[in-house]
C-alpha cells in the first residue's frame, strides 16, 4: 500500500495526543504534530530550532537557577548556591550577594516575582525580598 505524504505548513496546535491520530475532521489534527522537540512554534505557525546553550560561568556548587524577567529587554539569571546568590545579565556576572540558605535548603526555596522584587521563602528561614533598583543595584533584605 502506498504511503501518502502530507505537507504541513502550520503547527499552531502544538503537539497532539496519539488519541487524535486519524481525526482529520479536527482542526487540531491538521495544525498539530505528534512530536515537536527542541523547537519554538512561531505565532504564524512555522517552527524554528531552539537556540543552543553556551558556557557563561561555573557555579559555586550545586544550586538552582531562577529566571528574573523585569521586561523583555531586562532579563536576569539568578543562581542560588550555598549561602550565595549570583546575578547574571547578558552573559556576564553582575553581582554576588550573601544568602541565608545552605546547600541542603536550596531545593526547598520557593519564589514569586512582582516587577523588580523577588520574594523567596523557605520553611526554616524567614522570607527574604530580593530587589533590583533602577540603577542595577541588587539588595536582599
Amino acid at each position: 500500500m502506498p504511503r501518502i505524504r502530507q505537507v504541513k505548513t502550520t503547527f499552531t496546535a502544538g503537539e497532539v495526543s496519539r488519541t487524535l491520530l486519524g481525526r482529520g475532521d479536527l482542526r487540531a489534527y491538521e495544525n498539530g504534530a505528534l512530536t515537536l522537540r527542541n523547537v519554538f512554534i512561531q505565532p504564524t505557525g512555522g517552527v524554528t530550532r531552539r537556540a543552543g546553550l553556551r558556557y557563561i560561568d561555573s557555579a559555586a556548587g550545586a544550586g538552582r537557577l531562577i529566571a528574573f524577567e523585569f521586561s523583555t529587554e531586562q532579563v536576569y539569571l539568578l543562581v542560588l548556591t550555598d549561602e550565595l546568590i549570583s546575578v547574571y545579565a547578558d552573559g556576564a556576572l553582575v553581582t554576588t550577594l550573601a544568602a541565608p540558605w545552605a546547600a541542603a535548603q536550596i531545593s526547598n526555596v520557593a519564589w514569586t516575582q512582582s516587577a523588580d522584587t523577588l520574594l523567596l521563602t523557605h520553611p526554616d528561614v524567614p522570607p527574604k525580598k530580593l530587589t533590583r533598583s533602577g540603577a542595577g543595584v541588587w539588595a536582599l533584605a
